[in-house]
């Protein structure tokens, strides 16, 4: 992906160039896994932005229980500010 944010004229833009690899597997008709990559160049940033993460699901029938656990390095093109991230889902369909 490349995006240009900003300004109307080319030389007031700033352009993010962002790269994304996914992967997913369905283990059974229950359990899913997948692993995520992503890569964020940003004009003017002191760094890359590197985001990694694994993420798993469970049916239950009616009700789906995922979690992703992920690691941000360089965190917004900011040098040294890093995360990590655990996000948790019960869903429900009908």
């Amino acid at each position: 992906m490349k995006q240009k944010v900003g300004a109307t004229t080319d030389a007031g833009r700033l352009e993010t160039k962002q790269m994304e690899y996914g992967l997913g597997l369905a283990v059974n008709k229950d359990l899913s896994i997948g692993l995520y990559m992503n890569k964020a160049k940003k004009d003017g940033a002191a760094a890359d932005e590197k985001t990694q993460s694994v993420a798993v699901g469970y049916s239950l029938g009616p009700v789906a229980l995922s979690a992703q656990y992920g690691k941000v390095d360089n965190m917004g093109g900011l040098a040294e500010k890093d995360a990590n991230v655990l996000y948790m889902a019960l869903t429900t369909a009908f």
